[in-house]
């Protein structure tokens, strides 16, 4: 049986950084491998996760847009979770950036966890009957996909990056190397403990008043413990587990698989238990279902995040106690590296990120492999770097030509993880062209339309005047950097081409919408003329005065 999750507890941030469904704070055998974890970008077009905004790469993400980079950090985050934990049922995972709470001083940063939960009874293929369990591990438990929605819900706030009036100009950082400064906010660590909580890290309990869910357990209550009552949260009261939520450092977790992995801390252990967040003043958003802020070394499921996380920690033994299958020794994995296209005999270096959950970074090796060493020999393949990111030197062989495989191979000792792009060697590189004005997805009003953009040849140099454009709807409109043309009104696939002294051609397209001749508020005068007039195209009445903008 199932239940729709209530209403989400969020992430906020106040002084410096505030995370997490419940609330995660900043101050400023061999591997299963099974699992496949999707994700669906909620955002339209232009926005949030889809917004078009030009970056420069970071930190291993190759990114060129805001909303690249930000699926690139979910997507790696989902990579590394599918080398921890086991399931023959898919994961999803709804993802959205949206307009949340922020000031100078304090930001809802965002909220998720799962969509929904499960119980069976005493003949289902739980461990526990009548207990709930968040629906990717009751997936995982029953090998059935018990629900059509998503599994896991994410939604972090749109307005924090390059704003002022947001966190004082604070941003999401990006990158995949844990390089984050002091002044921005690890957005993978973020995305790693939301999910985390979305697997199941939290108990559904409503810990301001003690009651259960539907007044049943869920598994994660069923370990928690207070020392000083010596009960579960199972066996407690209402009243109890109110009282227990502040009991700090008494409330503690019991499950077994964290019992047998606290050697690796030197703090944030009681009576021989891992202490759980019970801080005397409750906070719906982050008591209970984090582990101690007291934990040393840092833990990534602390309510504050202190530091880029380099591992999920304890959080894997954790959701072995509550029913995760999960590999013994996790694999490394790369991020995405970019084909790229370089000039015979010139070097060409190029950095990449990778991650081991757990080993540590710098015990992991890497190598390169040609597949065509009669253009890119072996010994033309140079690595650098023992962190996070590192790179490659690719030296082609003089006067060859041709696209060649590079295969990077990653090894911890125990397990090893491939990632392979392609190289592209000529004698002369293909210019590169950027439609900067109008972004894709505009729909354009006026009578006339600005296209803008920007073309780059390595030999050439700037080669923008040369560029063409080029309407599905109305052919060829035009040539240079930055045209006034009049297009119909209409959906429209507009083409730059840029071609460059060697004949090597290059195109970048958008999609707008022109819908200058339309009357979108029914008072007579077209979209263009009100917009040359200063009247609101979608209002009859821009200056409220009771007579329409046509009789004015």
């Amino acid at each position: 049986m199932d239940f729709q999750m209530p209403s989400l507890r969020r992430l906020f941030f106040n002084k410096l950084f505030c995370s997490s469904l419940c609330c995660m704070s900043f101050f400023l055998s061999s591997p299963l491998n099974a699992t496949s974890i999707s994700l669906n970008m909620l955002n339209n077009a232009n926005e949030g996760l889809n917004d078009n905004t030009v970056v420069a790469p970071i930190g291993g993400n190759i990114g060129t847009t805001l909303g690249q980079q930000r699926q690139n950090v979910i997507h790696f985050a989902a990579r590394l979770l599918e080398q921890v934990i086991d399931s023959n049922i898919p994961i999803t995972i709804d993802a959205e950036f949206d307009s949340l709470s922020c000031t100078t001083s304090a930001a809802t940063l965002g909220f998720g966890g799962p969509s929904t939960a499960h119980y069976g009874n005493a003949a289902s293929n739980y461990p526990f009957a009548n207990t709930y369990y968040v629906q990717a591990l009751a997936n995982s438990i029953t090998g059935q996909d018990l629900s059509s929605s998503s599994d896991i819900t994410l939604t972090f706030n749109n307005d924090i990056d390059n704003n002022n009036n947001c966190l004082a100009n604070r941003n999401w950082y990006y990158g995949l190397d844990g390089g984050a400064s002091g002044q921005d906010i690890d957005f993978l660590s973020t995305v790693l403990h939301e999910t985390l909580h979305g697997l199941g890290f939290l108990t559904l309990a409503n810990i301001s008043n003690g009651s259960r869910f539907n007044n049943r357990d869920d598994i994660f209550m069923r370990l928690l413990e207070d020392h000083s009552e010596n009960k579960t949260w199972q066996q407690m009261t209402n009243a109890e587990r109110v009282t227990s939520a502040t009991d700090d450092p008494d409330l503690h977790w019991i499950g077994s698989s964290v019992q047998a992995n606290l050697g690796a801390l030197t703090a944030g252990t009681n009576q021989g238990h891992m202490q759980m967040h019970a801080p005397s003043t409750l906070n719906d958003g982050s008591s209970v279902s984090h582990f101690s802020t007291s934990a040393s070394p840092f833990e990534l499921m602390e309510p504050s995040l202190n530091q880029a996380a380099s591992s999920i920690g304890l959080a894997k033994a954790l959701l072995q106690d509550i029913g995760w299958t999960t590999s013994i020794a996790d694999k490394p994995i790369f991020a995405e590296i970019e084909n790229i296209e370089i000039i015979n005999a010139h070097p060409t270096t190029i950095n990449f990120a990778l991650l081991d959950n757990d080993t540590p970074i710098t015990a992991v090796s890497t190598i390169a492999s040609s597949s065509n060493t009669a253009i890119i020999d072996n010994s033309g393949l140079s690595i650098t770097g023992n962190q996070r990111l590192r790179k490659i030197t690719i030296t082609p062989t003089s006067g060859t030509a041709g696209a060649v495989n590079i295969m990077l191979t990653a090894s911890d000792g125990s397990n090893s993880n491939n990632q392979t792009f392609q190289v592209n060697v000529v004698s002369n590189l293909t210019p590169s062209i950027n439609i900067t004005s109008p972004s894709d997805g505009s729909t354009i009003l006026t009578s006339s339309q600005n296209l803008i953009a920007n073309a780059n040849d390595a030999e050439d140099g700037d080669i923008s005047n040369n560029i063409t454009w080029h309407s599905s709807l109305d052919g060829t409109v035009g040539n240079g950097a930055n045209i006034t043309t009049t297009l119909s009104d209409g959906n429209h696939l507009i083409t730059a081409t840029i071609t460059d002294s060697t004949s090597n051609t290059e195109t970048a397209e958008i999609n707008i919408i022109v819908n200058a001749l339309s009357d979108d508020d029914n008072d007579g005068l077209n979209n263009s003329l009100e917009i040359f007039l200063g009247t609101d195209p979608f209002n009859s009445d821009s200056d409220n005065d009771f007579s329409s903008d046509f009789d004015e």
